[in-house]
């Protein structure tokens, strides 16, 4: 029984078009862990918590303020039911 399986080579692609093809693929798959890895040096920072009152009990939908003192720019959010918040994407200066 013959197998209906070829190569590039049995197929009539020469070996030079095969090499190519492969070439194209590690470029492409190395682009996009090169491009992974790049992303991932962002110079910027996150606040996270959860707000608890003074009795220890968590507070939901309470209102987070997170301010930059050396700019003086606010960041506002709102805690979830759980009582999570958090503030992505900030500036690496001094926050309070």
């Amino acid at each position: 029984m013959q197998s209906n399986f070829k190569t590039f080579a049995q197929a009539g692609k020469p070996l030079v078009q095969r090499n190519s093809i492969i070439l194209v693929v590690f470029l492409v798959v190395a682009g996009l862990l090169i491009g992974t890895a790049a992303f991932g040096q962002q110079l910027t920072g996150t606040i996270s918590g959860t707000a608890y009152d003074q009795a220890g009990a968590i507070v939901p939908n309470a209102k987070v303020e997170v301010t930059n003192q050396a700019s003086g720019d606010v960041r506002r959010t709102v805690t979830s039911s759980a009582g999570f918040f958090g503030v992505t994407a900030l500036p690496l200066e001094t926050t309070a």
